[in-house]
């Protein structure tokens, strides 16, 4: 069985569970607005659990209460074969809602419209050629989209949106909320689903899309539930105008910390498309690193900094996010503040020619480190790697300059290169920079007895990019 085949295989299975019917354009306007209103009147009415759902209940939730119920209910059976049933929700501060049931003749063949979802394909590594890697929320995030297809975004004091324009009419909208605000949400919610009435609608069961996609290893995966967003949390629903002849879906959850909505608009003749939205957020990444929303502390009293605060870091070739806690570090000697992981051991270490700060995290690694340092007068830079690898212990069979073909600023050594091949190993590298008419340098040294991964390089990264000199 193909790719291609697998992926109708998983939707098949998935969406075969859920039954979509055919209502009239009146109960669907009336179903929109239920909808909308209905996520407006939870948020007043309902506890909710954490801070997501304080901000947005789900939309399965406000289905419950609001009516897009109307049109799930045969799906999993609620009505039970009955047509006329009103349905009576009573909020905590409300009087009961009434909303009326499609009846069967309100309902129609849409055997069309789930052959269509069930053949949505993957898009395979030999179709990445065609991508192109693009900024977006001040180039925090990364995300992979067809060549010649343009993002504009707008930030103002309550989101973070980005509209994305394809070739052919194609559109994407992804907004992230910066402030805990329902009105906000429920406004831009309004606007972005205003043309979603004409439409069938059709719940996307994420849990069970998820599991089938991990099963079946369609596409490589950067996180442990495929997507970038809060799965718990997370609502996918299909829209399928066959008026207009498009294809349109709407997820909302939490992106990294920050509650999104986000709405795609798509050719319902051109199916190769109806991935890309999928594709979007699979491939998604973290540029360097993206502070996690509400997590930084008070200023400190002098340097006008967090003292605190959680960030992500990218680690490894697939840039798979780390949630690190941060506290903020001072080096008075250099008068200098930077960050680093809650829990770091720091030693200051003098040689001759330079003055090193040591830091492991026991957390991760008892042998591995990474450490940073200033070059004391008289240094001779020419002399770099000589000097480095013999105050590092590190064997200059590690970086035979055949193999290693590097030059000032930066050596890197790797025991594989001594043809050191089975047991444990080490790499690391050495990267000299100037700042302030000063020279320092940064060092990584990863053992594998216990590590193995892009932790300390995220972590060193991170530190020497936070510097701020006072």
């Amino acid at each position: 069985m193909t790719k291609r085949e697998r992926e109708k295989d998983v939707l098949a299975k998935v969406f075969d569970k859920k039954q979509t019917v055919k209502a009239s354009p009146e109960a669907k306007e009336k179903s929109l607005r239920a909808f909308q209103d209905g996520l407006e009147d939870n948020r007043s009415t309902h506890k909710k659990r954490n801070r997501f759902k304080k901000r947005v209940m789900g939309l399965s939730s406000t289905v419950a209460v609001a009516g897009i119920v109307t049109v799930l209910a045969f799906s999993t059976g609620i009505f039970g074969g009955h047509n006329d049933m009103n349905i009576q929700e009573n909020g905590s501060n409300q009087g009961p809602q009434s909303i009326h049931a499609v009846t069967d003749k309100q309902t129609g063949d849409t055997s069309n419209v789930k052959e269509k979802i069930w053949n949505r394909h993957p898009l395979e590594f030999e179709d990445w050629a065609a991508f192109q890697p693009m900024g977006i929320f001040n180039d925090d995030l990364e995300i992979y989209l067809p060549k010649d297809w343009t993002v504009d975004e707008i930030e103002d004091e309550d989101t973070y949106s980005t509209h994305i324009t394809g070739t052919d009419g194609e559109q994407m909208n992804l907004v992230l909320f910066q402030k805990d605000d329902p009105e906000v949400f429920n406004t831009h919610l309004h606007e972005l689903t205003a043309n979603f009435a004409e439409t069938e609608q059709i719940s996307i069961p994420v849990d069970e899309l998820v599991d089938e996609l991990k099963s079946n290893d369609l596409v490589p995966f950067n996180y442990n539930n495929v997507f970038p967003f809060e799965i718990e949390n997370a609502e996918m629903t299909a829209f399928v105008d066959e008026a207009n002849g498009k294809f349109m879906e709407l997820y909302t959850s939490e992106l990294f910390g920050y509650q999104m909505i986000f709405t795609s608009e798509l050719s319902l003749k051109d199916e190769e498309s109806w991935n890309l939205p999928i594709h979007l957020f699979v491939t998604m990444r973290i540029h360097q690193s993206l502070i996690w929303p509400g997590s930084e502390g008070g200023p400190h009293p002098e340097f006008n900094r967090p003292i605190a605060k959680t960030v992500l870091l990218p680690i490894g070739a697939v840039a798979r996010p780390d949630k690190v806690e941060m506290e903020l570090y001072e080096n008075e000697e250099l008068n200098m503040t930077s960050y680093l992981p809650k829990g770091t051991e720091i030693q200051q270490n003098e040689h001759e020619l330079f003055t090193e700060w040591h830091f492991t995290n026991p957390s991760i690694s008892k042998y591995s480190f990474y450490s940073f340092g200033k070059l004391k007068d008289g240094f001779p830079l020419e002399d770099a790697k000589e000097i480095m690898f013999e105050a590092f212990g590190i064997d200059p069979a590690f970086s035979p300059p055949e193999i290693a073909g590097d030059k000032f600023p930066h050596y890197s050594y790797s025991s594989a290169n001594a043809g050191e091949v089975s047991g444990s190993s080490i790499d690391g590298f050495f990267e000299f920079f100037e700042a302030n008419g000063e020279w320092y340098f940064k060092h990584k040294h990863a053992d594998s007895k216990d590590y193995n991964g892009g932790y300390l390089i995220a972590r060193l990264n991170y530190f020497i990019d936070s510097i701020e000199w006072y």
